[in-house]
């Protein structure tokens, strides 16, 4: 969707085997690609109206 962010936990181990766990909603702007800082863990998109956005790192979910 337009303006969306979502971040799915692709590792469920049980099916359907993908969950949408959080969604970040950015207005109605176009996003482009979306990078991630690999020393931080922060997630940075862009959109077409021209703000660039930072989102924090997620927590892994995998179970030990």
């Amino acid at each position: 969707a337009a303006g969306q962010v979502f971040v799915v936990y692709a590792n469920t181990g049980v099916s359907p085997p993908q969950a949408v766990l959080l969604t970040w909603n950015f207005g109605t702007s176009a996003l482009g690609d979306v990078s991630r800082d690999f020393n931080t863990g922060r997630i940075y998109v862009g959109t077409a109206g021209g703000r660039l956005y930072s989102v924090p790192e997620t927590a892994d979910l995998t179970p030990p």
